[in-house]
């Protein structure tokens, strides 16, 4: 009471103070509610009253279930309700420091609700009608990116498509210029879709439940691991559709069926363990759309959940974290064990699931997740394999050579631009892109009339404000997958890496070791790590003796500065 009231520095009569208020209290609301003194806290009856903030909550749920089964209209008619309790501004009257405790918790409610109402109208196709509310959350709310997605589709499908594609760059300067961030990539998919005039496979995001008794707020909780249900068997409810396949990144029969007969092996060899695909590379070469197409075809009849181990700032997220939050999107209880490890363990002991753990930093992060049903699958992505060999398949990505980039661009594109595919121009452009499927999807976004002359596709596509790597409008993709390639570096690597950046390419070990004051043997075996990584890769040099180089990204930006 005294944080709510005062904040860290209360006065030396904070007790006194509050049990007359609470005195106060007890004379204005009479016999109920009852308000009893617990030791040193108080505790308010509620059984028998009736407040907003309560009965928001409960209508916010039970919207969640209803949208979460498919009862669009009921859930519509039901997160109508829990919004029109929000009556103009609220926490007015009371003092900054209770305000500055609840009001983000309770702002981030009312957006949650609001995504699960627009996910519902716009299942029911009523998005025209519900436009002007949309803009108006949108205005609000400007870097949110579900509501301004929603808001996207919503003009799409009103024939609107010049406003849409106009929301998504307000959205991306908003990102850019307010926190420093990218679009996520199922607003790029998106995006993509609407510039190819197709009607998009993206569909509203999945309703986060009210988590938290929003009667009684507290502080706003900790940045939780980016968790949803990917998709489950038919005959369970989900409250997120699958995401849509990535063009240029689909799993053929043949590959699963390759895979599926490793894991089968797998899991013969060792029967009481849970067996792991993991798909290691660099930053930008898809392997969170291979890892979710794996999940996507595994025949299981079990749900499929992702979570994300790292946060924004690529640091590891507790494994306690991801427990808790796997077992809040199934849906199964996780303060009734004693534990949180524990009730891991037993929610998914009996229940075989598909577990996708995205941007894994090490096993410490892992190897507790895995104490679930053998006949489960478990799809780890991340810069390093990080799982137990004995029962891992590893699938490494390596960047495309030119023929794959002009094939996944051709699938991304269509046939009508196979002659500027072919073209000098684009031979350039496939070379900047250095065959980083990211980097191929951010250029197909910005392709124009497939008429345009070589030399006016090429100044279109290239800024030369970064070194003319930076693609017009594409959000400074290229610096953001550099930083994301040496963000899990050891102190050794950052450092070998720093040296070989100052050295002319190619290099010999003679040279890099001369510098650094290392053996021959530990400089090879490192560089030999940085090529596992994308990060260095083989060359010749000038006397064409054995050398090694940089790769063209980390050269170009230099994120090591």
């Amino acid at each position: 009471m005294t944080a709510y009231l005062w904040g860290e520095r209360p006065p030396a009569t904070a007790k006194a103070q509050v049990y007359t208020y609470v005195s106060r209290l007890r004379a204005v609301l009479g016999e109920a509610p009852a308000i009893d003194r617990q030791g040193d806290s108080y505790h308010l009856d509620r059984s028998d009253v009736w407040f907003d903030a309560a009965e928001f909550t409960a209508l916010a749920r039970q919207g969640y279930r209803e949208l979460a089964a498919g009862e669009l209209d009921r859930a519509e008619q039901t997160l109508t309700g829990a919004l029109g309790l929000w009556r103009g501004c609220i926490l007015t009257e009371v003092t900054p420091e209770l305000r500055d405790i609840l009001l983000p918790s309770l702002d981030h409610t009312r957006l949650s609700v609001a995504e699960d109402l627009g996910a519902a109208i716009l299942g029911l196709g009523k998005h025209q009608s519900y436009l002007p509310s949309l803009e108006r959350l949108v205005r609000e709310n400007p870097t949110h990116e579900p509501l301004s997605a929603q808001l996207m589709l919503a003009l799409h499908r009103s024939g609107r498509r010049a406003e849409a594609l106009d929301a998504f760059h307000r959205l991306e300067a908003g990102l850019r210029d307010e926190l420093g961030l990218d679009p996520s990539r199922e607003v790029m998919d998106l995006h993509v879709a609407l510039l190819r005039g197709e009607e998009p496979g993206w569909r509203p995001a999945r309703p986060s439940p009210v988590s938290h008794d929003a009667s009684v707020p507290g502080p706003p909780p900790a940045p939780a691991a980016a968790t949803v249900v990917l998709d489950p068997p038919p005959v369970v409810a989900s409250p997120l559709p699958l995401p849509p396949p990535v063009a240029g990144a689909e799993l053929d029969g043949p590959d699963l069926r390759a895979l599926a007969a490793r894991v089968d092996h797998l899991r013969s060899a060792h029967p009481r363990q849970v067996p792991t695909v993991s798909v290691t590379g660099m930053p930008g070469l898809g392997k969170s759309t291979l890892a979710v197409a794996v999940a996507r075809a595994w025949p299981l009849d079990g749900p499929r959940v992702l979570a994300s181990l790292a946060d924004e700032e690529h640091r590891p997220i507790p494994p306690h974290r991801v427990m808790t939050d796997i077992l809040s999107v199934l849906r199964q209880p996780t303060d009734v064990c004693g534990s949180i490890e524990r009730c891991y363990q037993e929610a998914l002991a009996d229940r075989p699931v598909v577990l996708v753990l995205e941007d894994a930093v090490d096993a410490e992060q892992v190897d507790p997740l895995l104490a679930i049903n053998p006949r489960s699958l478990v799809v780890v992505t991340g810069h390093r394999m990080v799982t137990p060999p004995e029962s891992s398949v590893r699938i490494h990505r390596k960047p495309l050579n030119r023929q794959q980039s002009k094939a996944f661009l051709l699938r991304l594109l269509g046939p009508k631009y196979r002659d500027m595919i072919d073209g000098q121009a684009f031979a350039r452009i496939i070379g900047v892109c250095a065959g980083i499927p990211a980097l191929l999807r951010a250029v197909a976004t910005r392709i124009p009339d497939p008429s345009m002359s070589p030399g006016r596709l090429w100044a279109h596509l290239v800024d030369d404000q970064l070194r003319g790597l930076e693609f017009d409008k594409v959000g400074g993709l290229p610096v953001q997958l550099a930083r994301e390639q040496v963000a899990t570096l050891t102190p050794l690597e950052r450092t070998l890496l720093g040296v070989a950046l100052q050295l002319p390419c190619p290099f010999s070990v003679r040279a890099l070791k001369d510098v650094l004051g290392w053996r021959a043997g530990s400089t090879r075996v490192a560089l030999e790590g940085l090529e596992e990584l994308g990060l260095v890769g083989r060359a010749h040099c000038a006397d064409g003796g054995p050398g090694w180089s940089v790769s063209w990204l980390l050269r170009a930006v230099q994120p090591l500065a």
